[in-house]
């Protein structure tokens, strides 16, 4: 009997007090996943980078042994590089770490981590 009228009072109470989690509308880690077999160099991640940063537009166009450096107006770069299969395009961007080992390792302290989650350049 006993059983039966803790689990009855678990069943009433429970359904009362339902506690929901709190949903937070922060995200905290973002990433994105290149596949450089299906890349073709057409620079529009270049182009969604800047507009959703308010950063300039990436300027001209990857060329085999130019190498572009992703630096504080450009977080990502398209490079063009010569493959025995053809052109290939490597992507080079800042990845947002939590706790970036770069800014760590850097003793001049060039490199910092802002509340946003970029390492700027200084």
């Amino acid at each position: 009997m006993k059983v039966l009228g803790v689990t009855g009072a678990t069943l009433a109470i429970g359904r009362g007090l339902r506690a929901e989690p709190k949903m937070e509308e922060k995200t905290e880690f973002s990433a994105i996943l290149y596949d450089a077999t299906r890349c073709i160099g057409c620079m529009s991640c270049e182009l969604g980078c800047s507009a959703a940063h308010g950063l300039p537009d990436p300027v001209g166009m990857p060329e085999v042994g130019v190498v572009r450096k992703a630096d504080e107006y450009h977080r990502m770069v398209i490079n063009a590089c010569k493959t025995s299969t053809g052109e290939s395009y490597i992507k080079n961007q800042c990845m947002h770490c939590n706790e970036p080992a770069c800014a760590a390792a850097c003793l001049t302290e060039a490199l910092i981590k802002t509340k946003e989650g970029p390492v700027i350049w200084r």
